[in-house]
């Protein structure tokens, strides 16, 4: 038996919930923001759940893991009209949803069929997900499914119980949650509730990576090139690398501003981790312009993480970052790229 996939009564066990999920409808009467948190029996982790769907247009509950998760979810609501995909993508979380059958997985329809399961009608289908930085929506692991199922059956008792106290999720503090919280007796998990701090993950510093050779090498050159355009991106084109879980990669584009030609453009993965790769990004950069033999005077940019990022490579090189607001020809280039990826 593989233990990374839920067994048939683990998967039994899911399923069974969100059907009483369905019954309940609870983002009839709940908002996104109502948010509490459920500390996973097996690891102590806290999950905080949050109930979508009061516009009847994606009906899921999703489990935001730990306190990156958590960050992320209010990032994603501050963001309002500026969410982007990737913002999504990124947020460590869990999420159970109801689809149409034409988008579950084959692996999805395989386990319904095996547990004799059947839904009819558009919204009806259920789907669960694992969501990590970098890395394509994946299957649940044992682990996951089993704590899913424990978020899904806290979800329902935490909002029938809003009906007969509304107050239930209030605090006196914006970073104090309700937090679920179990404790085995009998061997059965019983479940109290808790007020939780939570703070914001703290910054934590990133090691910024610089090729020596390519810096000496850029150092023995005169200015060859005044202004380069430069920009980092995720793009939304899976790929199936050595693990089994396909990744989104990201894209160092480089550009000529005056002709609005691209000079180069590097591939790269979250892998180990996203701030590696950010923390690698100015090393590419400055292999890309060794191996043209380019050095410019001044690096522009639309993103404000790219120019910090580049900070270190450009006082080795004695260069000026320019953070502007628009960029024409490169976000034409980036559209181009783009559109070309897509049609692989």
């Amino acid at each position: 038996m593989d233990e990374q996939n839920p067994t048939q009564e683990e998967w039994r066990q899911l399923y069974a919930v969100m059907d009483r999920v369905k019954e309940a409808a609870p983002w009839e009467w709940m908002e996104e923001t109502d948010i509490f948190g459920i500390q996973n029996p097996e690891t102590g982790v806290l999950g905080f759940v949050s109930v979508m769907g009061s516009l009847g247009e994606h009906l899921a509950v999703a489990v935001y893991l730990g306190e990156e998760g958590l960050a992320g979810f209010w990032e994603m609501q501050f963001a309002g009209p500026y969410l982007t995909p990737d913002m999504v993508l990124n947020v460590p979380q869990l999420q159970a949803s109801f689809e149409d059958r034409n988008t579950l997985h084959q692996k999805d329809r395989d386990v319904i069929k095996e547990l004799g399961l059947k839904y009819r009608g558009k919204l009806a289908w259920p789907q669960f997900q694992s969501y990590a930085p970098g890395l394509v929506p994946w299957y649940l692991t044992a682990v996951e499914a089993r704590f899913l199922t424990h978020a899904l059956e806290q979800m329902l008792g935490v909002t029938a119980r809003l009906e007969d106290d509304p107050e239930l999720l209030d605090t006196e503090d914006d970073d104090e949650y309700l937090v679920r919280v179990p404790t085995k007796q009998d061997g059965t998990w019983v479940w109290h509730d808790e007020r939780h701090q939570v703070q914001s993950p703290e910054a934590q510093s990133t090691s910024i990576y610089l090729d020596r050779r390519a810096l000496e090498l850029l150092q023995s050159l005169p200015p060859t090139l005044g202004t380069i355009d430069v920009d980092f991106f995720w793009t939304p084109v899976p790929v199936l690398g050595e693990q089994a879980r396909p990744y989104y990669p990201y894209m160092l584009l480089l550009l000529e501003p005056g002709s609005g030609m691209i000079l180069g453009t590097e591939t790269m993965i979250a892998v180990p981790s996203m701030e590696e790769m950010w923390g690698t990004m100015p090393m590419k950069l400055g292999q890309m312009l060794a191996r043209s033999r380019l050095r410019p005077g001044f690096i522009r940019t639309t993103s404000e993480q790219v120019a910090s990022y580049l900070e270190p490579l450009a006082d080795h090189l004695n260069l000026e970052i320019q953070l502007l607001d628009d960029l024409p020809n490169l976000e034409n280039a980036k559209e181009m790229l783009m559109g070309f990826l897509m049609r692989q």
